[in-house]
């Protein structure tokens, strides 16, 4: 039989982990695990937080312009029920 690993550990080289840490080399050693999160400041938060806000004051205008031609024929013709769901929809989507 061949060996492929050749690992003589034993329960005594094993180091005592605890929360927040990670195991390194061949669980000898541990290190400190760094948290990370991001901020509101950060340009990854700011540019979706945007285009999110860009475009719920982009269906609000359209809703608000569809429901002030209420009466046209043009917004008659097309159905308005469906139309504020489907405005609804998209505006809580933004959120």
């Amino acid at each position: 039989m061949y060996k492929i690993f050749n690992l003589n550990l034993t329960l005594q080289y094993f180091v005592h982990i605890y929360i927040g840490y990670i195991y390194l080399y061949m669980f000898v050693e541990c290190e400190f695990i760094v948290i990370e999160h991001i901020l509101w400041t950060d340009i990854e938060a700011l540019v979706p937080v945007i285009c999110a806000l860009v475009g719920m004051a982009l269906a609000l205008g359209t809703l608000y312009i569809t429901a002030k031609n209420n009466d046209t024929a043009i917004v008659k013709a097309s159905t308005r029920e469906l139309s504020y769901l489907i405005l609804a929809g998209i505006i809580l989507a933004y959120m």
